[in-house]
This record gives structure tokens, sequence and C-alpha cells, in this order.
């Protein structure tokens, strides 16, 4: 059994769900969250919160996978 995890932007969530789901892979976890991948800013010296990094939303699809079953 292997864990996949994807992060995607919210638009491309219905796209992947579906073709999963075409797949057989009905079960998953879902996550709402932020995050940023290459930073364009970064937090000030004296700052303790995430505001001062752009973060943009996110979710991320966890599905557990048979791995002896994948076709290579």
């Amino acid at each position: 059994m292997k864990l996949v995890k994807a992060i995607l932007r919210p638009e491309q969530f219905e796209f992947v769900r579906k073709a999963l789901e075409e797949n057989g892979y009905t079960c998953m976890t879902i996550t709402v969250s932020e995050g940023h991948g290459e930073r364009k800013h970064f937090p000030t010296e004296n700052c303790d919160s995430l505001n001062s990094f752009d973060l943009l939303p996110r979710i991320q699809i966890d599905i557990v996978v048979d791995y002896a079953k994948v076709d290579p």
C-alpha cells in the first residue's frame, strides 16, 4: 500500500476528482489549506503571524493505493 498526496489549486479539484473516480479511486481524504510554492515575499524579522506570507488557497487529496495492482 502506498499513500499518494496531491496538492492542487481549487479550480483543478473537480477535474482531478472525476478522473480519480473514473479510474476506480473513490475513497479519498480532502483537506482545504493554504500554501505557496516559490515565495515572492519573505517574513519580516519582527513578524510572528502567517500574514507576512502570500498564502494561496490549496486543496490536498490523499489516497491509499494498493501498489501491487497499479499498472506500470
